[in-house]
């Protein structure tokens, strides 16, 4: 995880509310639910990665929906415990001006700017290499049902307020990313109310322009105070490994930063204090 002492840095009330952040993703994030329901033995994020990253391989299996022939699920074990978790091995970079990228190291970068920002909402991720080839492992996420599943369940029934303003910093989030692939089906929605968002390989290429912000119906404070407060040196340290277009990252946080500061000026209501610790 992200450790309180590399946000020091950050000036005054942006350093007190990180700090805040970060302290409260790991508690927020553990016990991860299990496949009967039960939690599994891993405390927090941090415990979950070191699993993720150490436990021998016991089972390695084909997905069924054969969305991505270089996705598999695995089963590590070890002390008893089992957990299952998704390899994937992608690596595609297609160079240019708005270089494209479908890659397992997006999901670790994915994961690094989601802790930089407070977000518990990235499943817990790890570097792995299995069976010869190197990719990352993330872990399971039980009890969960699509929000595409919510979604023809719940028919023209509007989502719930804390529900939707979830999704609104999914949107924010996927911007900043230039995340390529959000679907209905690559975001869960836990029995327990949490939000998860997975499947980020198409993420972090080399495009600067902003997309997916029209359905955007506010901005939490704690978002735009934690992205307000980052410094492009901890990007660079954090996020720069996993992606060949860091530059245009940066350029797309400041745009962000511009254009939330904007629709607050022009409507008041638009940021707003709600948990997103779900």
């Amino acid at each position: 995880m992200i450790h309180v002492s590399r946000i020091r840095s950050l000036p005054g009330w942006i350093t007190l509310a990180a700090c805040w952040l970060v302290a409260s993703v790991s508690s927020a994030q553990g016990p991860f639910p299990g496949p009967s329901g039960e939690p599994l033995p891993l405390a927090d994020r941090t415990a979950a990665i070191e699993f993720l990253e150490s436990a021998p391989l016991v089972r390695w299996q084909e997905i069924d929906d054969g969305t991505n022939p270089r996705k598999r699920v695995v089963i590590l074990g070890r002390d008893g415990v089992e957990v299952r978790a998704v390899f994937r091995y992608m690596y595609e970079h297609k160079p240019g001006a708005r270089g494209f990228l479908d890659s397992y190291r997006s999901e670790l970068a994915a994961q690094a700017l989601a802790e930089l920002l407070g977000l518990p909402n990235v499943p817990p991720t790890a570097a792995r290499k299995l069976k010869g080839k190197r990719g990352s492992l993330q872990l399971w996420v039980f009890g969960a049902k699509a929000y595409a599943e919510l979604g023809r369940e719940r028919g023209d029934t509007p989502d719930p307020p804390a529900l939707r303003a979830r999704l609104d910093t999914m949107r924010l989030f996927d911007a900043l990313i230039a995340n390529q692939d959000r679907n209905p089906g690559n975001i869960l929605v836990g029995d327990d109310g949490r939000v998860w968002w997975i499947d980020h390989s198409r993420s972090f290429g080399g495009d600067q322009r902003l997309r997916g912000l029209d359905a955007v119906g506010g901005c939490e404070r704690s978002f735009f105070a934690a992205l307000s407060g980052l410094d492009e040196a901890g990007i660079r340290h954090h996020v720069g490994p996993f992606t060949p277009y860091l530059d245009d990252l940066l350029a797309r946080r400041r745009s962000l930063l511009s254009w939330i500061a904007s629709r607050a000026t022009d409507d008041p209501g638009f940021l707003r204090d709600t948990d997103l610790q779900l």
